[in-house]
């Protein structure tokens, strides 16, 4: 069955941000995210005029993710059970939109590029640690949940051409257990 326009639109966007979060917005190129998407960058600037909209539709993307997982997880008490529930939500949206979920959450743990931090700071940085109840005063949740998005986004990029389903559980381990209130400080 052929793609409509808007899953075409929706697939490069999804291949743009993976794009910009591996190598930043300066450093992307047109011709990479059209050859990592598999058309030619005529065709993917006859959708998108510019990176720039590309670079636009990207943070859309990730905004409006990181809200409806904020959306998923509203009302739930903070603790393991909010923080499975998240985490699963994040390792299944990776699954259906890797770029995505990749950069919203290199923003927030492992981008050294000021443009996506800048970009995405108040509408993903903010809107992810605020869906896991994350107060910016509490040091320590904040510490374990930097370090669980790290290795959620780089799994993301690094085992994308895995089946999820080999790697769901134990991704979603590992996250909870970087969650997991340690005993003793040390």
């Amino acid at each position: 069955m052929r793609k409509t326009s808007g899953e075409i639109n929706d697939d490069i966007v999804d291949v743009a941000a993976g794009v910009f979060a591996r190598h930043g917005f300066r450093q992307a190129t047109v011709q990479e995210i059209a050859a990592a998407a598999g058309y030619s960058k005529a065709a993917v600037l006859k959708r998108f005029s510019s990176k720039y909209a590309l670079q636009e539709a990207a943070l859309a993307a990730a905004a409006r993710d990181v809200g409806e997982l904020h959306d998923a997880l509203r009302g739930m008490p903070r603790g393991a059970a909010r923080d499975r529930a998240g985490i699963e939500y994040l390792v299944d949206l990776s699954a259906r939109r890797p770029g995505v979920v990749a950069l919203a959450l290199s923003a927030v743990s492992v981008t050294n590029d000021a443009e996506v931090t800048k970009h995405l700071h108040v509408p993903v940085v903010d809107r992810i640690f605020a869906a896991f109840g994350a107060e910016a005063t509490d040091l320590p949740r904040v510490l374990r949940l930097t370090a669980a998005f790290g290795a959620l986004a780089v799994t993301t990029l690094a085992l994308g051409h895995l089946p999820v389903h080999e790697t769901r559980g134990e991704v979603i381990a590992i996250c909870c257990a970087t969650l997991a209130t340690p005993t003793t400080p040390s």
